[in-house]
């Protein structure tokens, strides 16, 4: 048994829990001492035990969860921040923006040295890009709105863009609208971490333009005839999770299961009208002119143009449980912004 002292009182754990807290990042000073689970005054944790809270730690708190037989792991406490829109531009290219642009951000803090990618994991994520719902992400939007054929197929990005070497690996592809321009636009990009970003970063960005979306033009600062629904929103963060946590690591390792986190997992969620007003430009469009965010009610935000927030302490998650994350940050999101209804949408 291990006696842990925890805001000056004594709980004794099993010997394989503290053992287990002691190889998570810098051990109590991370992830805090456990305390006993709620409603429980009892100063022993053992092995009836299959979650056991922790408090103190500089990793702002969570859980120890017993995993079958793969022993203890630490899941970090849910959170939101609302202050996440410096993310919003992280590693994006000098290319002519579109109208709309959906960007995922993970910010992925994994113990080790040396992190970099190798040529077998590049090949890893290449094979799983043609394998897996990534074509999901594009084929999905264009279905409805893109009367060319869906056929998109993930390349490397120039090296004008992005990086593909041991310290980034990009990939891009594109539904091209009647006129032969790309209607909707997708790009990854993994990154190692560097001299703006401490840790390992997923990007999934996706960008609409509505004039190759629809026959007839977009005037300016009117709703597109097929802007998004929030449940196409919801759909494409869902699958965004998936390639971030699921896909991109695989330059990396064979997959995150078995990767030892050094933090808390941090994801941006951004809604951006890539020509908001007074932009200057010949087009100019409200948030609200792309997205259907009706459901959520109403704002006095009148030149609405994006929309930011941060998910924190979650990493890999089956897709029913990345769902319900994303539609909670997603209400969270826009009651911060003022709308009056988010907490009575019917999802």
């Amino acid at each position: 048994m291990i006696c842990a002292l925890n805001g000056g009182h004594a709980v004794i754990v099993s010997a394989d829990l503290w053992n287990a807290i002691s190889r998570i990042g810098s051990g109590v000073h991370a992830v805090g001492f456990p305390i006993s689970p709620k409603g429980s005054n009892h100063p022993y944790v053992g092995p009836e035990n299959d979650e056991v809270p922790t408090a103190g730690g500089s990793w702002s708190g969570g859980t120890m969860t017993r995993d079958g037989d793969a022993g203890w792991r630490w899941k970090p406490h849910l959170a939101f921040d609302a202050n996440s829109a410096s993310d919003a531009e992280i590693a994006f290219g000098s290319r002519q923006p579109l109208d709309l642009r959906l960007r995922l951000i993970a910010h992925i803090p994994l113990a080790g040295d040396d992190l970099r990618i190798t040529a077998a994991g590049r090949r890893r994520l290449t094979a799983a890009l043609s394998e897996s719902g990534g074509h999901d992400l594009l084929s999905s939007l264009a279905c409805g709105r893109v009367d060319a054929p869906i056929e998109p197929e993930w390349c490397l990005m120039d090296d004008q863009y992005g990086r593909n070497d041991s310290w980034g690996a990009s990939y891009e592809a594109s539904v091209s609208g009647s006129n032969g321009d790309p209607a909707l636009r997708s790009s990854l990009k993994f990154l190692m971490p560097q001299h703006t970003f401490s840790t390992i970063v997923a990007i999934v960005d996706l960008e609409i333009d509505f004039d190759g979306c629809q026959p007839q033009p977009c005037p300016s600062d009117t709703p597109a005839h097929s802007r998004l629904s929030l449940s196409e929103v919801v759909e494409f963060f869902t699958t965004a999770w998936a390639i971030a946590f699921d896909i991109l690591p695989l330059a990396l390792h064979d997959g995150l299961a078995d990767v030892e986190l050094a933090g808390r997992p941090r994801v941006g969620l951004h809604l951006i009208s890539e020509r908001p007003p007074n932009s200057g430009g010949d087009r100019t469009f409200r948030l609200t002119d792309l997205v259907d965010l009706s459901p959520f009610g109403t704002t006095n935000k009148q030149r609405l143009s994006q929309l930011s927030i941060a998910v924190l302490g979650r990493g890999q998650l089956s897709e029913p449980d990345a769902r319900v994350v994303l539609r909670q940050a997603l209400s969270r999101l826009a009651e911060d912004s003022g709308f009056d209804r988010p907490d009575l949408v019917q999802w």
